[in-house]
């Protein structure tokens, strides 16, 4: 059986993990801002992967890639492997909750500062065919009057890197789509991936740790179906079979992850199965 997440030798810049750490390098990710954007930055000011941003307990909270900031703005960079109908509206509530976040009580709307989002997708995100896509806010009457809000949201299409004028970006978007590196920058990038999966024990540990998580909410969530279905039968859409055929997949699972060394007890709390059950597997 295959291992039910992506093993750790594997991962790419295009993974969410391994471009969340190289961007961790703060003259890596504002080398990236200044090719994607085109724009100068002198210096950044804050600079954190996977923030999350929660205003209350009752609102949905978010989490985002890279957020950065200089002295005057504001950028979120996010990496898109997966195409979704919702990500205008995603870019719109990303946007929203970080001036939130940033806007303290008591201060003017002009204390907002100039805003980027950016989603760099592997799939073309308004099948256009374009590189990129940049959307401002201007007004329906007079095309050339902006909406001052200082507002940009900027959408990568890597499929069409062939497309892109500017080599720093198609660079970047050709290796995130898998090909070789092509300029000195993105072979930098590719040289980091490559020893943080050989050298850095810490940011493999943290990884499977993460999958770990997930792999336990997952199963947790199957295993509440399997007990809904043999207590309500097959009006549920679960049989005894299908019961037995998501235990053997838990019991898969479970040798996977003794194989990479994970502790009995933690693999026993996220497939199920009992201490005992787990460590018979590994005679």
């Amino acid at each position: 059986m295959n291992p039910v997440f992506k093993p750790w030798e594997n991962l790419t810049i295009a993974d969410d993990f391994m471009f969340c750490k190289v961007m961790s390098y703060e003259e890596i990710c504002k080398q990236l801002l200044e090719y994607m954007l085109h724009v100068k930055i002198e210096k950044l000011v804050y600079h954190e992967a996977q923030k999350s941003v929660d205003v209350a307990y009752d609102i949905k909270g978010i989490r985002l890639d890279v957020y950065v900031a200089d002295s005057d703005r504001i950028f979120d960079v996010e990496m898109q492997t997966a195409k979704k109908a919702d990500l205008p509206k995603r870019a719109r509530y990303y946007q929203s909750l970080i001036d939130v976040d940033t806007l303290k009580k008591g201060d003017f709307y002009t204390s907002l500062k100039e805003s980027y989002i950016i989603f760099i997708c592997t799939d073309d995100p308004f099948g256009n065919g374009l590189s990129r896509y940049t959307f401002r806010t201007r007004c329906d009457e007079k095309a050339d009057l902006l909406l001052d809000d200082k507002i940009t949201k900027v959408f990568y299409n890597v499929n069409a890197y062939r497309k892109e004028s500017d080599k720093e970006v198609r660079a970047v978007l050709e290796l995130i789509k898998g090909n070789k590196p092509t300029s000195r920058f993105t072979a930098q990038i590719q040289r980091l991936v490559d020893e943080s999966k050989t050298q850095n024990e810490r940011w493999r540990n943290e990884y499977m740790t993460l999958e770990m998580i997930k792999t336990e909410e997952r199963l947790a969530g199957e295993a509440r179906g399997i007990t809904i279905g043999e207590a309500r039968g097959e009006a549920k859409g679960i049989t005894i079979g299908e019961a037995k055929g998501k235990r053997a997949q838990a019991v898969e699972t479970a040798k996977y992850f003794l194989r990479i060394g994970v502790p009995s007890d933690k693999i026993a709390e996220g497939t199920g199965l009992t201490v005992l059950e787990v460590e018979a597997l590994n005679k």
